[in-house]
């Protein structure tokens, strides 16, 4: 009879031993995943490479990598093989002479890993700085601003940061165009470290460009005499294009070239002497790109190229003088209500582009395009093959072009960033260099 009670006291122990123990049991048998270390290496400009390694009491079945350059929207997705069970190993080398990026950017990337259950397992994101490790960087920083250099005075460094202050405070006071995310200059001191510094077959005039999306300037400035005349060319030429990005952005379009190099070339401190002639030379010979021509990248040709930013200058000169600074400012700004170029100027101006070409144009006193010069070849051709032969050769030159035009676009276009599809990769060079 006194083994019942007995047996009820043993019985309720038991249960309260089981009570106490499952939860311990149940965490122990939860998936879980411990990142062990989560790093990455640089060598500039030619690769990065991501380390991974875990510990895991459940079987995984995938790994994938995330990284971007900070200011990017978009991550670049890899997945990489890994070994191991309980502990798992991975790595990924980046290929950054084909993905190229711009010394002085910091790198955000984490990993993702995927258990045989489903269950999805992230890694804080990190950073690494990715910048030219040939050279001992220093940095000071002011405000929204921060400039890098390896070569030259503390006051040299002041100078090209005075520079890009006395821009943003332009811009804001003149044109209400207001920067709000902060912008890094890394400033090489010679053409020969810059050129190494660039993505593969870059153009030998380049001397600074502006990563707009990414906040981000490379200039090359020499250290000595001729430093402050070159700061107050290049440094409000390069900082204008960053404050334009960010007053305009949207994700459909963008303020065109002739706007966007026109206001970076007239605010300027130093202006280049060489595109007042190119311009008046233009319109003496009748040879005005229109203005219509220039909603897209610029020629690749130099001396067109030169003349594209003469033309650009001039009429947002003209702008300013019709309307005023404030207005130009609000024919960039209009682009955030994702506008066509049309659009942007019929609401803003009240005027049509090809209106705003033809006024233009009657300011410098241009008397209308030189007809293209004939020569004897074409009239030869006419009387030996026929007209209607000369009809089909025609179309074809013509098709031939469309398509040579097609695949410059494709080939040179400024979104060409696969990484980078919110115009990352875009670049604005400076005015071209003799």
């Amino acid at each position: 009879m006194r083994t019942r009670p007995l047996f009820g006291l043993l019985l309720s122990f038991s249960l309260t031993l089981l009570w106490l123990i499952a939860p311990t049991v149940a965490a122990q048998d939860a998936p879980s995943i411990d990142f062990i270390e989560v790093s990455a290496r640089a060598d500039f400009p030619e690769t990065i490479d991501f380390t991974l390694v875990a510990t895991t009491n459940v079987d995984i079945v995938e790994v994938q990598l995330f990284w971007r350059a900070i200011g990017s929207s978009a991550f670049t997705l890899a997945e990489p093989e890994f070994t191991g069970d309980e502990t798992i190993r991975a790595g990924y080398q980046a290929n950054m002479s084909v993905r190229y990026l711009p010394p002085g950017l910091d790198i955000e990337y984490f990993w993702r890993v995927t258990d045989f259950n489903g269950n999805v397992h992230e890694s804080e994101p990190a950073t690494i700085f990715y910048i030219d490790e040939r050279f001992e960087w220093q940095s000071i920083d002011g405000g929204l601003l921060s400039v890098w250099w390896y070569d030259g005075s503390e006051d040299y460094a002041r100078d090209i940061l005075s520079a890009a202050n006395s821009t943003l405070i332009q811009l804001d006071e003149q044109y209400g165009l207001q920067a709000v995310e902060t912008i890094r200059i890394i400033v090489y001191a010679n053409g020969r470290d810059f050129g190494n510094a660039m993505p593969p077959n870059s153009a030998d005039w380049i001397g600074g460009v502006a990563y707009s999306a990414l906040n981000h300037i490379v200039a090359q400035i020499a250290p000595g005499g001729g430093a402050a005349r070159e700061t107050s060319r290049m440094i409000p030429h390069e900082v204008s294009h960053i404050v334009v990005h960010q007053a305009s952005r949207n994700p459909y379009n963008s303020p065109p070239p002739w706007l966007d190099e026109g206001l970076a070339t007239y605010v300027q401190v130093t202006g280049d002497e060489r595109l007042s002639p190119i311009l008046d030379r233009a319109v003496r010979d009748g040879r005005l790109i229109p203005l219509g021509a220039l909603k897209s990248s610029f020629p690749l040709d130099p001396d067109q190229a030169l003349l594209s930013y003469a033309e650009s200058v001039s009429v947002v000169a003209y702008l300013v003088e019709t309307y005023g600074r404030a207005r130009v400012g609000e024919l960039i700004s209009v682009y955030r209500e994702e506008v066509s170029h049309d659009r942007a100027v019929e609401s803003v101006l009240g005027i049509t582009i090809d209106e705003l070409d033809s006024q233009w144009k009657q300011s410098l006193g241009y008397q209308g395009d030189r007809p293209p010069d004939s020569e004897g070849a074409g009239v030869s051709v006419s009387a030996l093959l026929g007209g209607g032969t000369v009809i089909l050769l025609a179309a074809a030159v013509a098709v031939g072009t469309v398509i040579v035009a097609l695949w410059k676009t494709r080939t040179y276009g400024e979104n060409d960033g696969e990484d980078l599809p919110d115009g990352g990769a875009e670049q604005q060079a400076e005015v071209p260099q003799p």
